[in-house]
């Protein structure tokens, strides 16, 4: 199966094409797909790492709740380029 991403996906080319994506919580969360764990990281008040390819519908599927409330798909987007920039260089613009 073969997963098309959006135009706005971030791709780092430079290493093995990795896709940039962020989840909703502020705080650092872990989601295992595909037998591997993705760390979504906090810096610049952005949570997010860089997922393969493969995984990317997996962690798109992931649902998540808060408060004891229902579970929702969608805790986790795509990053764009301005999450991207902040969240590698630490902040600032």
């Amino acid at each position: 199966m073969t997963y098309v991403l959006p135009e706005e996906a971030i791709v780092n080319p430079d290493d093995n094409n990795l896709v940039a994506l962020k989840h909703k919580k502020k705080n650092r969360v872990i989601v295992n797909c595909s037998d591997r764990n993705h760390v979504f990281h906090m810096r610049a008040n952005i949570c997010m790492t860089w997922v393969p390819l493969e995984d990317v519908p997996c962690c798109l599927a992931k649902t998540s709740s808060c408060c004891g409330g229902r579970r929702k798909k969608g805790a986790i987007l795509f990053a764009n380029e301005s999450d991207v920039r902040r969240w590698t260089n630490g902040g600032g613009r």
